[in-house]
């Protein structure tokens, strides 16, 4: 069974690549920022997204 917590994270994780080889490939950006854009999509989107809909849901019922 997939929880909601999992299927944010698998999202987030599947869109954090595309997100960084864009930031790589169509910016002027320094070469560290992919890896940046990497992180805060991959790691940072979910936790983020995962405790607004705990707040949500807490405040729900």
């Amino acid at each position: 069974m997939l929880s909601r917590e999992n299927a944010v994270i698998g999202g987030c994780v599947l869109l954090a690549f595309p997100a960084a080889v864009a930031v790589d490939q169509y910016t002027g950006t320094p070469t560290w920022a992919w890896m940046a854009a990497l992180f805060l999509v991959g790691v940072g989107l979910p936790q983020a997204v995962n405790g607004y809909l705990d707040r949500r849901s807490t405040d729900q019922g």
